[in-house]
């Protein structure tokens, strides 16, 4: 039986709720509430969580709670994860004074599991003088952030208040009334931020919010809530400080996520990507990425250093090294064995940001880079200049959406469209398809 629900001792979860709400914009049809609730890991089952994290005995129906996951955005920092992310910021502050005053953040604490891990971090290291700020917009999840903090503290300067950082970073700079010690040149701005923010896309903000949250952001295309979360906690890091975020990696490659790629690196040094691929990592089907990220303007900043581009994605080529799980197999490269039996290709290179506005990120080797110069001599014309390119569903994400048997007794379910792969495709136009998709999407609006 799992650990959390023998009554063993249970990890802090790392809910990251936030809460759009209507004083975010200052509009009243702002209302879509964006609650994040966080089910602890138990075998990806989704579990109702009490304020200490006791869990009741009966476990919800797998579909029961669909709406309010997508809407609320749900995902899950797993331990491993929140080890890694600290300790990877923790590599950037090596030159730093034990005894420098850090400021650092959650700007969507959930219950703790990321700040847990980083004040843990940076005990390790020997720092001594931390003032660690989380917010939340749910009460409950800030009460049990609380209580997991109060354990790990190590003697720092933790608080954990209610609040909407998105509100409070546009409206200059409430956030800030606790450090109000500090000068006013650092006023809202961190040594160190640490988040995983919402993932709540374009269908379920719904139009005119997502247009609202475009416009206040400078942000195009089908826009997702953790935009404004990465923008808006770059701006707020502070010269030299240090960003750890966890986030979807489709900004890397959508059309929807050109402004991120254009204006992210205008706010902070990108120092380190790692695109975790199909790991598998969340209970939702969350592809996820972790930036690491340094404060622009440091005296000896190495602007022109390219970032380090890890990528790691499951493959069924014959093993050459082997990994505990797929977070320990981020430092190794070739093809890895993971403990489950799962087998995952880990490239090593650098981020190839590309020389136009809208150019798609990639890792980019000697490899690759030689392949691709043969590839161009070679082209004539691309596909982008033949036709408009249009984005596909993951289909590997979950199947039990992709059935070719839907027929039951009531008739076929609603919202079923004909699923074209790969499978079926011909050169100019695909075989009938056999399949279906039950597909609940529609664009409205933007």
């Amino acid at each position: 039986m799992p650990e959390t629900l023998s009554g063993k001792h249970k990890s802090p979860q790392n809910s990251n709720s936030v809460s759009v709400q209507q004083d975010l914009f200052e509009d009243p049809q702002f209302a879509t509430s964006v609650r994040l609730s966080v089910k602890n890991k138990v075998a990806g089952i989704p579990l109702s969580s009490g304020v200490n994290g006791d869990y009741p005995s009966s476990i919800s129906p797998r579909y029961t709670d669909v709406d309010s996951r997508k809407s609320d955005g749900a995902t899950y920092t797993p331990d491993a994860l929140a080890r890694f992310v600290a300790g990877q910021i923790l590599e950037h502050t090596r030159k730093w004074s034990r005894d420098r005053a850090i400021r650092a953040l959650d700007p969507a604490v959930g219950e703790g599991s990321l700040a847990v891990a980083l004040l843990d971090a940076l005990r390790a290291e020997g720092f001594t003088n931390v003032s660690f700020m989380g917010l939340d917009t749910n009460t409950r999840a800030v009460e049990t952030a609380s209580s997991h903090l109060e354990i790990h503290r190590n003697g720092y300067r933790v608080q954990c208040e209610t609040g909407n950082f998105l509100s409070t970073a546009v409206s200059a700079g409430k956030i800030d009334d606790i450090f109000s010690q500090q000068d006013e040149v650092n006023r809202s701005r961190y040594d160190i931020i640490i988040a995983n923010p919402p993932y709540v896309r374009t269908q379920i903000l719904g139009g005119h919010s997502s247009q609202a949250l475009a416009k206040r952001f400078s942000l195009s295309g089908r826009v997702d809530l953790y935009h404004a979360f990465l923008l808006t906690m770059a701006d707020a890091l502070s010269p030299g400080g240090v960003a750890g975020i966890i986030v979807s990696n489709r900004f890397m490659t959508t059309k929807a996520g050109a402004s991120i790629r254009e204006i992210l690196p205008r706010l902070m040094s990108l120092r380190s990507l790692w695109d975790l691929g199909d790991t598998k990592l969340f209970d939702a089907a969350v592809l996820p990425a972790v930036i690491v990220g340094t404060g622009k303007m440091l005296s000896g900043d190495s602007e022109n250093e390219p970032a380090k581009f890890t990528s790691l994605y499951s493959t069924s080529g014959p093993a050459e090294a082997r990994a505990p799980d797929p977070i320990s197999a981020l430092g190794l490269e070739g093809v890895v064995e993971v403990d489950d039996g799962r087998r995952f290709h880990v490239q090593q290179g650098f981020l190839e940001t590309g020389g136009r506005v809208g150019d798609v990120w990639r890792l980019s080797t000697s490899d690759i880079r030689n392949w691709l110069a043969v590839v161009k001599k070679h082209t004539r014309f691309t596909f982008g200049e033949l036709g408009k390119i249009r984005v596909g569903v993951k289909t590997t994400a979950d199947r039990v959406f992709i059935r070719d048997d839907w027929s039951c007794d009531d008739g076929e379910p609603e919202l079923l469209r004909p699923l074209i792969t790969h499978h079926i495709a011909r050169r100019y136009r695909s075989e009938s398809p056999v399949k279906s998709i039950l597909y609940p999407h529609k664009a409205e609006n933007g």
